[in-house]
């Protein structure tokens, strides 16, 4: 390791310790989570990255957080309506108007082609935090429930094929 290393090292020890130290009170959690995951989301979606919302689901999914698929919904739909506002700027409904006059024939539904984007947003994320969610349970647990209960079973069962000879 170099003096380099070392020097740049010590004020991330320093903050790992401070925040360890002082951790976030359990009501600003969840509001935490919605703005950090939000920002996620924006930063992703400014580069293009529209598939990082599937494996942002994925990630809460398999990490079981409480309140985390509400957590993730909100987030969602605050990443997704301010990439679509910063990249549209002013004219957001105008730029729905024509891409309704070439979908829907009809150029009045501006607002329908937003509110598709965003739930479809909202089903990318819901499938994959179901994805994490199945993984979790597949691989994380090392019995299933008939597996755990199917010994008790064949004990009862042998216990009252005894008591009948």
């Amino acid at each position: 390791m170099t003096t380099l290393d070392v020097s740049a090292a010590r004020p991330l020890m320093r903050l790992g310790t401070a925040l360890r130290a002082a951790p976030l009170a359990p009501r600003l959690r969840p509001p935490a989570a919605v703005c950090l995951l939000a920002l996620i989301e924006l930063g992703v979606g400014q580069l293009g990255l529209w598939w990082v919302t599937a494996l942002l689901g994925i990630a809460v999914g398999a990490a079981a957080m409480r309140r985390g698929v509400r957590v993730l919904l909100a987030a969602t739909v605050l990443g997704w309506v301010g990439g679509i506002l910063l990249q549209s700027g002013s004219r957001t409904f105008e730029i729905g108007g024509v891409v309704s006059a070439e979908v829907f024939n009809a150029r009045g539904l501006g607002w329908l082609i937003l509110v598709v984007a965003v739930v479809y947003a909202c089903l990318l994320v819901l499938a994959g935090a179901w994805a994490g969610a199945a993984g979790r349970r597949v691989f994380a647990e090392p019995r299933s429930e008939i597996e755990a209960a199917a010994p008790a079973a064949l004990a009862t069962a042998e216990r009252e094929e005894a008591g009948n000879v």
